[in-house]
This record gives structure tokens, C-alpha cells and sequence, in this order.
């Protein structure tokens, strides 16, 4: 954690993470699309947040930016292309990050969607603020899944990501339908304790960072969490398909308060 992106806003900032949209999503992809257009494309100016930044996991999996090619009439690139379109022409300013299950999205998408690449750990502020919260998407605070943490540091090896993207679509899904399948089946004899974040470790990287409190997704565990040290942890809402409804939602943060954004459709 050499260097740490600092982003600063006037009056509010909308968060979310882990969407997990696929070409199997369709439901999901629409009631996204549907709460941006609740939340901030159609409120009043004055009620816009100055930045959507989605904290990792936007995309179920991501095989590389030739992926955006496959044109699938249930792919969620179009409708999502068209929604932080309108995101921007209301100038609201749209960052990602990568997350575990899409950190192969490169330069090609961010430009194509006129996002701003995150980098894995951001320092958020009010301005004219003194406190500051580090934006993560969490997966590497997992320091007790000893499993994840090997596998991370495989796949964000440079010369892996650039040996797997040079294999043709066809070796790509097989590898990511494999690896898929293995990390289910993982999961599945872990604990939820095993794959939580290890409060320990946020609060060291808290204080490498010099902030004051956390966001970050991936655990699927919303809520606000007090660490050992005494500052706070939020954890941003998954997006999910539940009884044929869909949940999600995110997190407003303004100079006063870090509000909850549930939705349910």
C-alpha cells in the first residue's frame, strides 16, 4: 500500500459492489439499471451524488475486455452501456474497481463505459474534512482463507493474466467454468468466520493508511462492524435473486452520514 488513490467529493458519494451480472442475470441487470435511474439519474440535481463508485464484482466473471464482442441479446453490456450513459450526461462521475470475480476488466471497457479504473484501495473525503475512509473490495482482508489468498496471488500475477488473455475464448471459458466450480465447491466447506475479513488486518491496513473507518464489499455480509481499534467497518450489500425477487442496494455517504440504499424488486 505504497500509494493510495484520494478522492474527495463537495456533498455525496453513491456506493455499491458486487452485482455479479452475467448474461444469465437479466432480472438482475434491469433492477440495477433500474435503481441508478431511482438513485441518482432521475432525482433533482441537487440530490445527485458526485460519484458512483462500484467496489469490485460489477460482473459475475470477466475473461477479458473481448468478452464485451459477444453480442448475446441477454448480455447486460448494452443496457448497462446505456445507464452509465445517462450517468454521465447528468454528470455523475462513475469509478470501478476490480473485484476477485472481475479483475481481468481492462483499458478497452473503461473506456467504452467512461469509468474511472479504481485502484484496489481508495481514501475517500469530504472536503474541507479531516475524516477519511478506505474504500477496498475486501477479498484480500480475508487473511484467514489461506485458500483465497494463494489463489489471488496467482491470478494477479501479470504473467498470468497475460498467458490466460492470450488464450483464445473458447480455453477461457473452460478455464473460468473450472475455476468456477472449484471455488464453489471450496466455499462450501468453509465457514462463514473462515471467509469473513480478519478485523485485525483491517484495522493494520487502516492504519498504514492513516483512515479513520472502512467500506468494502465481497463478504456478502451488510452491516456495520466496531473493530478492536474502536473505528467502524461498513460492508456494502450484495446483489442477489431471492424468491424470484431481487435485492441489492448501496451505501450514500455524505459530510454528515453513511446511509443504507436497500432495494428490493
Amino acid at each position: 500500500m505504497d500509494f493510495i488513490e484520494n478522492i474527495s467529493f463537495c456533498k455525496k458519494v453513491q456506493l455499491c459492489s458486487d452485482i455479479h451480472l452475467s448474461p444469465k442475470t437479466e432480472l438482475l441487470t434491469s433492477s440495477f439499471c433500474k435503481w441508478l435511474e431511482q438513485t441518482c439519474i432521475l432525482t433533482d440535481e441537487q440530490d445527485r451524488p458526485e460519484w458512483l463508485l462500484i467496489l469490485g464484482d460489477l460482473f459475475d466473471v470477466w475473461l477479458g475486455d473481448d468478452f464485451m464482442k459477444q453480442n448475446s441479446d441477454i448480455s447486460p453490456i448494452p443496457q448497462l452501456e446505456e445507464t452509465f450513459l445517462k450517468l454521465k450526461n447528468v454528470g455523475i462521475r462513475l469509478g470501478i474497481m476490480h473485484g476477485n470475480r472481475d479483475f481481468l476488466l481492462g483499458n478497452d471497457f473503461y473506456s467504452r463505459f467512461s469509468a474511472k479504473p479504481l485502484d484496489p484501495s481508495v481514501k475517500l473525503k469530504a472536503e474541507s474534512e479531516n475524516y477519511t475512509l478506505l474504500l477496498m473490495h475486501g477479498d484480500e482482508l480475508c487473511t484467514d482463507d489461506k485458500q483465497h489468498q494463494n489463489f489471488r496471488e496467482i491470478t494477479r500475477n501479470e504473467e498470468w493474466k497475460e498467458t490466460f488473455l492470450n488464450k483464445n475464448m473458447e480455453e477461457r471459458l473452460k478455464i473460468g467454468s473450472e475455476l468456477r466450480e472449484l471455488s464453489e465447491s471450496a466455499k462450501s466447506e468453509k465457514t462463514l468466520s473462515l471467509m469473513d475479513v480478519n478485523p485485525l488486518e483491517v484495522d493494520k491496513v487502516l492504519t498504514r493508511s492513516g483512515s479513520d473507518g472502512m467500506i468494502h464489499g465481497h463478504t456478502h455480509l451488510p452491516g456495520k462492524y466496531l473493530l478492536p481499534s474502536g473505528k467502524y467497518r461498513w460492508v456494502i450489500q450484495d446483489w442477489r435473486n431471492v424468491s424470484n425477487s431481487v435485492v441489492g442496494g448501496g451505501l450514500e455517504v455524505t459530510r454528515e452520514k453513511i446511509s443504507t440504499l436497500f432495494f428490493r424488486e
